[in-house]
């Protein structure tokens, strides 16, 4: 099926699975990577002041390529060939979707809207360059992923901000594809996975350079203390075709001129506060903008809402970053 715990993972994809014993598969630590580069401290206190901080080169070409190797995998080998119904991603769909609904324990796919013909759901171009993006368990449902979620280097990023017990919720390859990668509105990322009180945080990693042409993140530098404007939660009705999620409030009006682009380089991590203003444009160019990130909630220090629309379904797949 096509929203399913992935195959057993090819024996090329295993050869590139990080252990502590290979020379070439293993992150290097933060020390090793961030020589001369933004450091814990200068992180932790930009996210602190803007809601967002940057750290360059934080994956070598390797690690990316690895990523790459196997989200591309995913796309061929994990076919949505069996699927009864091609999935549109965008929340005019996503409110009535049981599919999407389910996806929170799943590796699931997700098409462009401007790649599909609505009428028929048929793609208008291959499917590799249609996709808007896969998720929402990789991270624990794939053992790449799961090893980059958990990798050392991350779980610096995490102690940095304090985090006692970070819990991935959710984990998406988000692709931005030439001339079809469609745009984020702005947002914050409490909307979608809220805890009370609220520590959440979201890491953002970059596969590809992300550029202004192609669509990089912008924020609104601060919007981090400012309250949540609303929340996408579950309904109460449970028949797909009604509205199964909800906005509670309209969307929130944001001055133009406060957003801030930030293009970064391949390799890159964007650590993203829950509470900050961003969003970012179509992608109108002819590069690709792929992205794998993920939203983690502080267990130890916060209660995660039973209204969230990402909830646990069958698989538990609520992963602590420390223990794995």
């Amino acid at each position: 099926k096509l929203c399913d715990i992935p195959k057993q993972v090819h024996h090329l994809s295993k050869r590139l699975i990080f252990n502590k014993t290979s020379r070439n598969t293993t992150f290097r630590t933060m020390e090793q990577q961030q020589q001369g580069r933004t450091t814990l401290e200068g992180l932790a206190a930009s996210y602190e002041q803007n809601g967002y901080a940057v750290l360059n080169d934080f994956l070598d070409a390797d690690e990316v390529q690895m990523i790459r190797n196997e989200t591309t995998r995913l796309i061929r080998e994990e076919s949505r060939s069996h699927a009864n119904k091609l999935q549109v991603f965008g929340n005019e769909f996503n409110m009535k979707s049981r599919y999407f609904l389910d996806s929170s324990d799943k590796i699931c796919y997700f098409f462009e809207k401007s790649a599909v013909n609505l009428e028929t759901l048929e793609l208008q171009m291959p499917e590799e360059q249609s996709l808007a993006k896969i998720a929402h368990a990789l991270h624990s449902l794939n053992p790449i992923f799961k090893k980059v979620t958990t990798s050392d280097k991350i779980k610096q990023v995490f102690k940095a901000i304090d985090f006692t017990e970070p819990t991935v919720v959710q984990s998406m390859v988000i692709f931005k594809n030439p001339n079809v990668g469609g745009a984020y509105t702005p947002h914050q990322d409490a909307s979608f996975i809220y805890a009370e009180p609220l520590h959440v945080a979201g890491i953002w990693l970059a596969l590809d350079d992300a550029t202004i042409e192609n669509g990089c993140l912008e924020f609104i530098p601060g919007s981090h203390k400012w309250p949540l404007a609303r929340r996408f939660v579950r309904t109460d009705n449970t028949k797909d075709g009604d509205d199964l999620l909800e906005w509670t409030a309209p969307v929130a009006n944001y001055d133009e001129s406060k957003f801030v682009k930030v293009p970064i380089k391949r390799g890159g991590l964007v650590l993203i506060h829950g509470l900050v203003v961003h969003r970012s444009a179509e992608n109108r160019s002819d590069k690709s903008r792929w992205a794998y990130t993920f939203h983690a909630y502080d267990k130890a220090k916060s209660r995660y809402s039973d209204k969230n629309w990402l909830q646990i379904n069958v698989n538990d797949t609520f992963m602590p970053v420390y223990a794995n």
